[in-house]
């Protein structure tokens, strides 16, 4: 996730929910920091991270070891290129499963986005274009159409999904059952997102 907080509060969230692991990236300029939160009964391995990204292998060595990413795509559009060459070069580092996950800042087609300017057709082109290079297909999702709002509800309200999750086919064979869940109650202008890989209702 990315997030305002400081090392302090990253300390009493990591006892209140109860996990014992916490991997922070730095706040960069005005850019939230990053951090990806576990247990210790998860065998994970940090292999690198960056502003916009924190990438880990689960199981690392293994017959099941798998390949996650939490990414923060770059908020402003000049420097949308650097976010998907980022992409595209993580995605020559391993052959495992992988599920990547976070708040891209994009949309792949008109319809992820309702009020406000149209996106123009050259970014949301880039986007899919950075996601198929890597072999990734959306995982769709439950819940609400959008994760993202302005919360301007006096003026023009915009609504977009910017946050999503897609995989690889082999992460999709590993876990036919993965789920992305959009969760509604947030005080941020972002809904989280809950992904489970295996029964919905766990």
């Amino acid at each position: 996730m990315e997030t305002k907080a400081k090392d302090d509060d990253f300390k009493n969230l990591k006892y209140k929910l109860q996990l014992d692991n916490v991997h922070i990236v730095p706040r960069h300029n005005t850019r939230g920091e990053l951090a990806l939160f576990w247990k210790n009964e998860i065998n994970l391995s940090i292999l690198d991270s960056s502003s916009s990204h924190i990438d880990a292998v689960v199981n690392p060595g293994v017959d099941d070891a798998c390949w996650i990413t939490g990414f923060y795509g770059n908020p402003v559009t000049a420097n949308w290129e650097h976010s998907w060459a980022l992409l595209k070069h993580l995605s020559l580092k391993l052959n495992l499963p992988w599920l990547y996950m976070g708040d891209f800042n994009e949309i792949v087609k008109a319809e992820e986005k309702m009020g406000g300017a149209l996106r123009r057709e050259s970014q949301m082109k880039d986007f899919k274009e950075a996601l198929d290079y890597c072999g990734f297909r959306d995982l769709g999702f439950v819940g609400a159409l959008y994760t993202w709002c302005n919360n301007q509800f006096d003026k023009t309200t915009i609504w977009i999904r910017l946050d999503r999750g897609v995989a690889t086919s082999s992460w999709i064979q590993m876990f036919p059952s993965t789920r992305v869940h959009h969760i509604l109650g947030s005080l941020s202008d972002h809904c989280p997102l809950w992904i489970c890989t295996n029964d919905e209702n766990d």
